[in-house]
């Protein structure tokens, strides 16, 4: 029974992928989670989890929107340790927003909240977060 349903669910991604944006998603999703990260998309936002600091989640954002010609940077902001960029996509002249702020005070977890212009889209949103993720600091995981 549990084969029959694991074959299903494979069968119905395999489908879907067909599309290329599925995959193109699922293989943004697999580069966060392997940076350490979680994300999700709701109501328009592309929210992603870091095990960063914001301070190093936000020079990442800046690092990228600077290094690339996709965007260009029309704010950026950090104060009391939350950021905020804003930048305008030269190919389609859309505004995106990037929240930055720490999710507890206890951890060194960083949400960063994507909006790409007016009603969201999670392939771009997630092609942002997957830059931003690529250049943060890597992690020395030979004491683990």
């Amino acid at each position: 029974m549990l084969k029959k349903s694991l074959l299903c669910i494979f069968m119905t991604f395999s489908l879907l992928s067909l599309s290329g944006c599925i995959t193109g998603v699922i293989l943004i999703g697999a580069a966060l989670v392997a940076a350490g990260g979680t994300y999700y998309y709701l109501d328009g936002n592309y929210i992603v989890e870091l095990p960063d600091s914001t301070r190093e989640v936000y020079s990442a954002t800046l690092k990228y929107m600077q290094t690339g010609s996709k965007y260009r940077i029309k704010e950026n902001n950090f104060t009391n340790g939350i950021g905020y960029v804003e930048v305008e996509s030269k190919s389609d002249g859309e505004l995106v927003g990037i929240d930055i702020k720490s999710k507890s005070t206890s951890e060194n977890i960083t949400t960063i909240k994507i909006r790409y212009g007016l009603m969201g889209n999670e392939k771009a949103s997630g092609e942002i977060a997957d830059g931003i993720s690529g250049n943060l600091p890597k992690k020395d995981n030979s004491t683990l």
